[in-house]
């Protein structure tokens, strides 16, 4: 089994791109705008969850590429 690793350098971390994990995000930047958040989700958001094209739009908003 072929596993790519990669080291990413965050100030949070948020395990699970669900509606908590989406919101725990958001709070977090908004409490600290010059801080890095990270959320990990296990599958592709797009796809992914019950909520997933709602959750997109948020991914898209909070994303830091703009």
């Amino acid at each position: 089994m072929d596993i790519n690793t990669q080291r990413i350098k965050t100030d949070v971390l948020v395990i699970g791109g669900g509606t908590a994990g989406t919101m725990a995000g958001i709070k977090a930047k908004q409490a600290n705008p010059d801080a890095e958040v990270l959320i990990l989700e296990k599958s592709n958001i797009r796809r992914s969850g019950a909520i997933a094209m709602g959750m997109d739009a948020c991914r898209c908003l909070y994303s830091g590429n703009g």
